[in-house]
């Protein structure tokens, strides 16, 4: 990205792929293909309250309720740490925070089968065993509790503040909503408005499921609510009970999160405010204070599996979406192995293809 913003935007007026999002997937997705030397367009309004926006960017390979590894955890852990620490060089900002969880057990049996499964070779690296005394005076936790390693999470806003500056520089963002009707697909590709591109990629989050090319997918978005609280007698690390706590400095914490699949607006809600609160009562011992309160929709897929690929019916429109509640940890390898797609022609994992809905799809 070292050309004089002038030439960039002329070049991406005429571009190999129009982006169409600028969430955690779209940005991911748009610096992948400008760092294989693809040209890049993304279209984009920001939105306050997109899931990415709101999300506490916590990323854990861990699957608590099994107490075994998140599908693909640690490939996408290894991809995840590589790219993030170099976001903060490309972004001039500190937003890749790598600590420790901390577990609060939910159970006797939990704690039992986390020491259990902490004795198998593959989990040594990533589980503490559970204290016999945990000196924790802090948090109410009957049944103990141990570090996750492996963890941490990424100010998303920051982050997506300062690539979005870095596009707009470039001449490389598009400050416009996306109207279908004026797509027009091509011999060549796709052309709006001025941009012509070979393919446009749609990374919207939930808004997909008004696009009239891939709403069809089985789309299953899910309403969250997160509270940002002050708690200065808690110590600077994660906590993850019923609900998570990620320490954003100065005593500041994100607190979340809730699910909601009926009511799907942005708008916070009394009910899931106290909900947050009574939860938040049960695992602290010190006192907080609510100074914020946040939602945004997540877009989440009945099989939990990501969204990747390309229409059957139409080759110069694709999706990179779907990523849900693991988008931090599971977007920077799902980026590098759909530009591979791409670019080379590399298949897509069956489990995240779209192909996998293409009855859906030709039926709409």
């Amino acid at each position: 990205m070292g050309n004089t913003p002038g030439s960039d935007y002329l070049r991406a007026m005429k571009c190999d792929y129009l982006i169409v999002g600028q969430g955690i997937a779209g940005s991911t997705l748009a610096l992948e293909l400008i760092s294989n030397g693809a040209t890049v367009q993304v279209m984009d309004v920001t939105d306050p309250s997109s899931s990415s926006r709101v999300a506490a960017g916590l990323f854990n390979p861990i699957v608590f309720r099994r107490i075994t590894f998140s599908w693909r955890a640690k490939e996408s852990l290894r991809e995840a740490r590589r790219f993030y620490a170099s976001q903060e060089e490309l972004t001039g900002l500190p937003i890749f925070f790598p600590i420790n969880l901390h577990r609060i057990h939910g159970s006797e049996g939990e704690m039992q089968d986390w020491n259990a499964r902490k004795s198998e070779p593959e989990f040594d690296a990533f589980l503490e065993a559970t204290p016999s005394e945990e000196e924790k005076p802090w948090l109410n936790q009957p049944f103990g509790g141990a570090r996750v390693y492996g963890a941490g999470f990424v100010d998303t806003r920051s982050w997506l503040n300062g690539v979005r500056r870095i596009l707009s520089e470039k001449g490389l963002l598009f400050e416009t909503h996306f109207d279908p009707e004026v797509l027009e697909v091509t011999e060549t590709g796709i052309r709006y408005e001025e941009i012509e591109a070979r393919k446009i990629i749609f990374c919207e989050g939930s808004a997909a499921t008004e696009n009239p090319w891939f709403k069809a997918l089985p789309f299953n978005p899910a309403k969250g609510e997160v509270l940002l609280i002050h708690a200065p007698g808690l110590p600077h690390e994660i906590f993850n009970s019923s609900i998570y706590g990620v320490p954003l400095g100065d005593g500041i914490f994100r607190v979340g999160s809730t699910y909601e699949w009926d009511a799907l607006d942005a708008l916070p809600t009394e009910e899931k405010r106290l909900e947050l609160e009574e939860k938040l009562r049960n695992i602290l011992r010190v006192p907080f204070t609510v100074i914020g309160h946040e939602a945004g929709i997540r877009p989440t897929v009945r099989d939990r599996r990501p969204l990747l690929g390309f229409h059957p019916q139409h080759p110069s429109i694709g999706i990179f979406n779907g990523l849900g509640t693991k988008g931090v940890l599971l977007a920077p390898l799902l980026a590098k192995e759909m530009t591979r797609h791409m670019l080379h022609g590399e298949a897509l994992s069956p489990e995240v293809n779209i192909v996998r809905f293409i009855k859906r799809l030709k039926r709409a």
